[in-house]
């Protein structure tokens, strides 16, 4: 049996409702109603939580997870937070999990070292405006205009 692990992290940021949320929140919604045997070998589990050093929650039932019930109005650090969880413990969650593919619905923060584990990325990428415009939307912390668009085409 292959497991997709599909990334729910984004429901528990400001964008759950709209967005990259709406869009992740429709997937999770729309994939847990597929009968079983559209999925077939596959087994779908949502991660719900990642932290920087590798923690991290999952769940068989994605239609069921909408995030945290208080969300605090957002700083940037807040959103780094999110990106380098991502970035940095991705693949250690994934390695733990032994998912064959990770489903990032949310193209930003793309996981560093996934290349060193045999697990499939999928990733949707909804708008290019950054790469048109790395000067005005990459800033130091996202590596610059520079490093920026090479970590985005990553």
């Amino acid at each position: 049996m292959k497991t997709l692990l599909v990334d729910l992290t984004s429901l528990d940021t400001p964008s759950r409702r709209r967005g990259f949320g709406r869009y992740v929140r429709d997937l999770a919604v729309g994939l847990s109603r597929l009968p079983a045997e559209a999925l077939g070998p596959v087994r779908l589990l949502g991660l719900t939580h990642l932290e920087v050093n590798g923690e991290y929650r999952i769940t068989e039932q994605l239609d069921s997870f909408n995030g945290s019930p208080k969300i605090p109005v957002p700083t940037a650090r807040d959103h780094y937070h999110w990106a380098y969880a991502r970035r940095l413990a991705l693949f250690r969650a994934t390695k733990s999990i032994g998912a064959d593919a990770v489903h990032l619905g949310d193209a930003h923060a793309t996981p560093l070292f996934m290349g060193a584990k045999l697990c499939r990325r999928i990733v949707t990428c909804h708008d290019a405006i950054p790469m048109h415009f790395p000067q005005r939307y990459m800033g130091w912390r996202d590596g610059g205009p520079l490093l920026g668009k090479a970590i985005e085409r990553r």
